[in-house]
């Protein structure tokens, strides 16, 4: 009898144990909104984010999955963040002029999956490609603008199974856009804006940028006319005359 109810035991540890590692193994495919097809683990808990846009998108939607920060939050950022979330390790960006990413931070991490958020960009494909042949992580690209903001929750809230908070999060944006392109109809005026970022704030964030074009959209006139959707070097020698004697600069 002993015997018996010991073998029963074992047989049922054996499926029990065959069950948790067919769920652990167990993948789904995924187009993002580059067009990729993507093969991600069917349960994701541990995700990572490619830079800020992406970090900040994440921590809304799922922060208990954020596994680590690609900047870690400043200190007037920090009170508004629970300590455990700020203990998070920092393995910087993975591209682009502030690109500083430590591999070994990242795959200590043990992330299951990258996210990647921002403006469609040329060539990003191949070195979103060539980046999850590096890491040996799955690396899907969300498409950031305001008007797909909604989109971008909801698509991300089904990758990561927390749709009923990204449906909470898309009609809260999608209503703030709604009611900034209402109240911007009414300006007759427009006032004329310069967004600029980095120490001195003279590097100009241009009117086609996704930050830049947050000024159009609550109807002031964004002075930086400038090629691309990139922040770019600008002297105050470009600057509006009328521009020029305001010191400082507004700063994003």
């Amino acid at each position: 009898m002993k015997k018996s109810l010991f073998i029963m035991l074992i047989i049922t540890a054996l499926m029990i144990s065959g069950c948790q590692a067919n769920s652990e193994t167990k993948t789904v495919e995924f187009t993002d909104d580059l067009g990729r097809t993507v093969t991600l683990p069917a349960n994701i808990e541990r995700v990572a984010p490619s830079g800020n846009p992406s970090q900040i998108l994440l921590f809304t939607l799922a922060p208990d999955k954020m596994v680590g920060w690609a900047s870690k939050p400043r200190k007037y950022q920090a009170k508004y963040i629970a300590e455990k979330y700020q203990k998070l390790p920092e393995f910087g960006a993975f591209y682009g002029k502030k690109g500083n990413l430590n591999l070994e931070e990242l795959m200590a991490a043990n992330a299951q999956l990258v996210v990647d958020f921002g403006e469609r960009k040329k060539g990003i494909e191949e070195q979103l490609d060539q980046l999850q042949a590096k890491i040996g992580v799955p690396i899907i690209f969300i498409e950031g603008d305001i008007d797909r903001m909604g989109q971008a929750y909801r698509h991300l809230g089904k990758v990561l199974d927390v749709t009923e908070k990204a449906e909470k999060l898309a009609k809260f944006c999608e209503g703030t856009i709604n009611y900034a392109t209402e109240k911007s109809a009414l300006v007759k005026t427009p006032l004329s804006v310069y967004l600029g970022d980095g120490d001195l704030g003279y590097e100009a964030i241009s009117a086609s940028n996704i930050h830049g074009r947050v000024i159009q959209l609550v109807g002031a006139d964004n002075v930086a006319k400038l090629e691309g959707n990139l922040t770019s070097y600008l002297s105050t020698a470009h600057l509006p005359i009328k521009m020029r004697s305001q010191t400082p600069l507004f700063k994003n």
